[in-house]
């Protein structure tokens, strides 16, 4: 295995120092607030799990690989605290910043230039491609990997109990290597990958997604390997 998927949801690459994160959907709350459900903040969570990786692991660059920020159309209070908060947070750390562009992180380019941040459509770190993954990359490189799509595994007890975890996916997209990383928000459980037929990213729509493994994660207490994903189907 060339990476690390770990616990609190981030996929480390030690041969090219970089820890990659992404969809962290920072001021979704504010959004479902607005639609008459009322959650308090998952920032602070957020933030320790990503501070604690970066103290624990001491990458040289950190990827935040696409969807920073929730909202699609112009920033909200929320998001714009805490997007600030966390730039500011990091720029503490002894780490790169690297932000790849999703498709909602409109409306902080000029945000970014303040930090002196670029906001990059793909980066390529040694023989790593990373994106978003809500369109295809103009580029190849050995391994690929993309977030957009917050893959889940759903899993049933001996008593018929469902529960739903967030999963890390390994595969092959165009005979290349392919890992797929969670969200980071706790609330974005997107795409139940063995239930569900139907996937947001084009790469995956162009891939045998029965042969992936999945690797699920229960943030800050373990992250394990699973069957391919042909096999969790009728679980």
């Amino acid at each position: 295995m060339w990476g690390k998927p770990l616990e609190n949801l981030g996929f480390l690459i030690e041969d090219v120092g970089v820890l990659a994160i992404a969809d962290l959907h920072l001021g979704y709350e504010e959004v479902l607030r607005e639609e008459g459900l009322f959650v308090s903040s998952q920032y602070p969570k957020i933030k320790e799990m990503i501070l604690e990786m970066v103290s624990d692991h001491s990458p040289e660059i950190l990827v935040v690989n696409g969807d920073f920020k929730h909202e699609f159309g112009e920033a909200s209070l929320q998001e714009w605290v805490e997007v600030r908060d966390l730039i500011e947070s990091l720029l503490k750390e002894e780490v790169k910043l690297v932000f790849v562009r999703g498709n909602h992180d409109n409306f902080i380019v000029t945000l970014m230039k303040k930090y002196g941040l670029p906001l990059e459509l793909e980066v390529k770190i040694g023989n790593c491609l990373f994106l978003h993954g809500h369109r295809l990359p103009s580029q190849t490189a050995e391994k690929i990997i993309i977030g957009h799509e917050h893959p889940s595994i759903l899993l049933r007890d001996e008593f018929g109990t469902k529960f739903k975890y967030k999963a890390f996916l390994i595969g092959k997209y165009a005979g290349k290597e392919l890992v797929v990383l969670p969200s980071m928000h706790p609330l974005a459980t997107g795409t139940v990958i063995n239930r569900e037929k139907s996937y947001m990213s084009p790469l995956l729509k162009l891939t045998g997604i029965e042969e992936f493994t999945p690797y699920l994660a229960e943030p800050g207490v373990a992250v394990k390997k699973f069957p391919k994903i042909k096999e969790l189907f009728n679980i």
